[in-house]
């Protein structure tokens, strides 16, 4: 259903105008007396709709036994929001301590172009983040 005026009736009776003359009346400011019962109070019944847009992303974390504290695995994945962009990309994100690996994968949901990607070991992964000193 589209935006604005929907309905336009006489607030005492119920008549219900035209939506023609309900919107010129509105934009005038002019509200002829009802062919009904002569009053001129009326009811405007507006429409608004938007997009609602949502971002998800999940994470998740491997621990080998209560009391340690050092986690084994680390994955990320979902929405994140990029500032050059100014809009949601894709990140994947996978840090597998055990196995010395880190793995990272930004794409633009839109285009599908690969943003950033990065495969390395973690002992060797330094210097990334907004944080680099």
């Amino acid at each position: 259903m589209a935006d604005g005026l929907q309905h336009y009736a006489c607030t005492t009776c119920g008549y219900d105008f035209p939506l023609d003359v309900g919107e010129a009346a509105l934009r005038n400011g002019d509200n002829p007396p009802c062919p009904n019962c002569g009053k001129s109070l009326r009811t405007a019944f507006v429409q608004f709709s938007t997009t609602l847009t949502t971002a998800v992303s999940m994470k998740a974390v491997g621990r080998r036994a209560r009391g340690v504290r050092r986690r084994f695995l680390d994955l990320r994945a979902g929405a994140s929001w990029n500032r050059d962009r100014q809009r949601y990309v894709d990140r994947v994100m996978n840090v597998d301590r055990d196995a010395d690996t880190y793995d990272e994968v930004v794409a633009d949901p839109e285009t599908g172009e690969v943003i950033h990607e990065c495969h390395e070991p973690l002992s060797e992964h330094r210097g990334h983040g907004k944080d680099v000193r």
